[in-house]
């Protein structure tokens, strides 16, 4: 200990100069941890949270409603209810975050976040687009535009798994994109379209995850090569090797052909070329 602090005056508390002195000696403050954590929570407000779980939710009900019975009004709300969960995330992102038990406590991005972008395409199954990579340049358009958006949800202070956040938001803007692109083209376009008669050469299906059921069929229509194409589930329990399966050809309303293979009706005759 060096002499000048022996020799240093002791504060009196009785003295009130001392006192003054005391009271004008700056406090400690908040540490980085602190801040962070009070950032954190007034950006958790639990109202943004369900709100955005509740959208989720209510576009997957939509979704299966809109597969089952097509309607225009449901695909409106179906391309408005992800963008609006979008916001939600980008504008509050540690609202959307979870502790996983599995991970001993780790917090990252829920995943009912993106139920909306798989509502999207459930309306579609039953439909096909002769080129499916032609959406996929909207779907990277729309990467390319929320990757800054991306950037700016990780930054904010509190978001515990900030590269999950990102890519997640970039995948769903994605998916997006592409879902929008062939739910426009397709549910908007009110064309009769031109049926193609075409018979069954063989049928096959995948079953994992999800079930996928197709036909093996000859040329038909624009499709100089013998392929297959994707059925429900009933068309391909309906119709055996030989059979007559009708394939009605939609231009679009975004100009990219779609088709929807079905069981033939009775006035639909041999196949046409």
């Amino acid at each position: 200990m060096s002499l000048p602090s022996i020799f240093a005056r002791r504060p009196d508390p009785s003295d009130a100069s001392s006192a003054f002195v005391a009271e004008a000696q700056p406090a400690a403050g908040p540490g980085l941890g602190d801040v962070l954590l009070a950032a954190g929570g007034v950006a958790d407000p639990r109202i943004t949270r369900w709100v955005g779980y509740g959208l989720a939710f209510g576009a997957f009900a939509l979704g299966i409603y809109d597969m089952l019975q097509p309607s225009i009004l449901a695909a409106a709300f179906l391309l408005m209810v992800p963008l609006a969960l979008l916001a939600l995330i980008i504008g509050s992102p540690t609202s959307f975050e979870t502790t996983y038990r599995r991970s001993n406590g780790k917090r990252g991005i829920n995943g009912l976040v993106v139920f909306p972008f798989v509502a999207m395409i459930l309306p579609d199954v039953y439909h096909a687009q002769l080129n499916p990579l032609l959406p996929a340049v909207p779907a990277a358009a729309a990467a390319v535009v929320m990757a800054p958006l991306a950037w700016l949800a990780m930054s904010r202070p509190g978001v515990a798994s900030p590269w999950a956040m990102a890519l997640t938001l970039i995948g769903c803007a994605a998916a997006y994109g592409y879902g929008a692109t062939a739910m426009v083209d397709i549910q908007f376009d009110t064309s009769a379209g031109t049926v193609f008669a075409a018979p069954v050469l063989g049928k096959y299906a995948y079953h994992g995850r999800s079930s996928s059921y197709h036909l093996n069929l000859p040329p038909w229509g624009p499709r100089a090569q013998p392929d297959s194409v994707e059925v429900s589930s009933g068309t391909y329990d309906a119709l055996n090797v030989g059979d007559q399966v009708c394939v009605t050809l939609h231009p679009g309303a975004l100009n990219l052909a779609w088709y929807r293979a079905a069981v033939c009706a009775a006035s639909v005759a041999a196949p046409a070329a």
